[in-house]
């Protein structure tokens, strides 16, 4: 019997230590990214452009993303999921759970979507990057502290992200 109670005491403690608490639990993670970009307004070719930021999701279906980047400065998001947020510049960016520890932002431009997409596996961490045209569109568009800025080409160079 005792055998019995020291075995259920030790599941149990385990149990504790090692299954997240469902108040508590989160999904954090630290990204980065770089790129190069052709624009015709204004006139730049192989301009660098630098990201970074942390995502949380939380189980309370709240999220938050903070991130910098060369193109639009600083920018936080608190949200629910599902929600879009516009931030001042009048950009909308909405965060998505795209599947078990994985999360999706999908920041929407005049002509183009910028799409990051987060998965954590253990202590590992994926970051996906895409830009899409919208349908009918040549040219990207991005919101920068001197205005609108048109874009044929960009390519990813670096993109990083480790879990918190």
């Amino acid at each position: 019997m005792n055998c019995t109670i020291i075995s259920a005491a030790g599941v149990a403690f385990l149990s504790m230590v090692l299954a997240p608490s469902h108040a508590a639990a989160q999904i954090k993670g630290q990204f980065s990214y770089e790129s190069l970009v052709d624009c015709e307004k204004p006139n730049i070719k192989n301009y660098p452009i630098r990201g970074e930021g942390t995502a949380v999701l939380s189980a309370d279906s709240k999220a938050t993303l903070r991130m910098r980047s060369g193109l639009s400065g600083y920018t936080r998001i608190d949200t629910k999921l599902g929600e879009k947020k516009q931030d001042f510049r009048g950009t909308t960016t909405e965060l998505r759970v795209s599947g078990n520890n994985s999360l999706r932002a999908t920041r929407e431009y005049t002509n183009n979507f910028l799409i990051a997409e987060l998965k954590f596996v253990g202590p590992n961490c994926r970051l996906k990057i895409q830009h899409k045209l919208k349908p009918g569109k040549k040219l990207y568009t991005f919101t920068t502290p001197l205005g609108e800025a048109l874009c044929s080409n960009i390519r990813m160079t670096k993109v990083e992200c480790s879990a918190l």
